[in-house]
């Protein structure tokens, strides 16, 4: 498992268990990303998409 997958599932731990803790802005400032990204790679979990399939989307 590469980094970038188990950063997602990490953000989608943390949000699940504690949402008021970690919400999405905190965790943007955690791994340097935006509020929307972090929100949109959670969002992507659920859905069953990887980072990988996030980053392709992006460039």
């Amino acid at each position: 498992m590469d980094t970038p997958t188990k950063v997602q599932e990490l953000i989608v731990y943390l949000h699940k268990v504690c949402p008021k803790k970690y919400p999405f802005s905190v965790l943007g400032e955690i791994f340097h990303m935006s509020a929307k990204d972090v929100e949109t790679l959670f969002l992507a979990h659920r859905e069953g998409f990887s980072v990988e399939d996030f980053y392709a989307c992006q460039e």
